[in-house]
């Protein structure tokens, strides 16, 4: 027998609510772990937006630019807060805008813009309000408010 979208029964013999909930709370308190160690006062982070995906979060200004530094931060944060788990490095952004969960616009030291969310894109819009939004995005992130009000 099949279920609609092709799956058979048996596959769904494995599916586990109370070990997904496991995971799912394991999860939450690694990332309360990992919140407390980088805003710690040794550390003088501060966090921005964490979810599943991980933790976007400034550091302290003498820190900033310092790729080699911020690494090494994230190993020592990672080894404080499980062995089990190893933190990534994805990126160093001097410059966030963060709408809401999961709805943020990046710039890199290069000027290159990273968005995600839905806030942001939409297949609706045409491409003139698709660039007008990024060119306001660009103007905020650098810090230009004459420049984004004349948008």
């Amino acid at each position: 027998a099949l279920r609609a979208g092709g799956f058979p029964d048996l596959f769904f013999l494995f599916n586990d609510a109370g070990a997904a909930g496991d995971v799912t709370r394991k999860g939450r308190e690694l990332l309360k772990c990992m919140v407390v160690e980088l805003e710690s006062e040794p550390r003088g982070c501060e966090v921005i937006e964490v979810d599943t995906d991980g933790a976007y979060f400034t550091v302290p200004a003498a820190m900033r630019g310092k790729v080699d530094q911020i690494k090494r931060l994230i190993a020592e944060v990672g080894q404080a807060v499980s062995t089990e788990v190893k933190l990534d490095f994805d990126g160093y952004w001097p410059a966030m805008y963060c709408q809401a969960a999961k709805n943020y616009a990046l710039m890199d030291d290069q000027g290159h813009l990273k968005i995600t969310g839905a806030s942001f894109r939409s297949t609706k819009d045409s491409p003139a309000i698709a660039a007008a939004r990024e060119q306001m995005l660009r103007a905020l992130l650098e810090g230009d408010l004459e420049r984004l009000r004349a948008t």
